[in-house]
C-alpha cells in the first residue's frame, strides 16, 4: 500500500530557502498576480514577493485584471490574457539574452 502522508510541516520548512539563515541562490521568477484570485490574496502574495526580494532573489510581478478565475487561455478576445502571455513571452526572452551573454 502506497502512503499518502506528506512529511511533518517542520521537515517541509527545512527544505525551504527561507527557512534556512545562509544565503542560497535564487533563480529569477516571474510572478502573475490575478487581482480576483480569492484564494491567492494579493496582500500574501507580496509577502512572498517580499521575502524573497529580501533573500536577493529576483521576481519581477504583474497583477492582471480581468483574468477568469481558475484557467486561463490565451485568445485575442481577451486582452488581459494576450498581456499575460506577452509578459512570460518577453521574461522568458529576457532571461535567455542574460544567460547568452554571460
Amino acid at each position: 500500500m502506497f502512503s499518502t502522508s506528506l512529511p511533518p510541516f517542520p521537515s517541509c520548512l527545512a527544505r525551504s530557502p527561507f527557512a534556512s539563515p545562509e544565503q542560497v541562490d535564487l533563480p529569477p521568477i516571474l510572478m502573475l498576480l490575478k487581482a480576483n484570485d480569492r484564494n491567492h490574496p494579493l496582500e500574501m502574495q507580496e509577502r512572498f514577493i517580499a521575502s524573497y526580494r529580501n533573500r536577493g532573489g529576483a521576481i519581477e510581478a504583474q497583477t492582471f485584471d480581468g483574468l477568469p478565475e481558475h484557467r486561463i487561455v490565451p485568445s485575442p478576445a481577451e486582452p488581459a490574457t494576450m498581456r499575460l502571455i506577452e509578459a512570460i513571452t518577453a521574461f522568458i526572452r529576457r532571461q535567455t539574452e542574460m544567460r547568452q551573454a554571460s
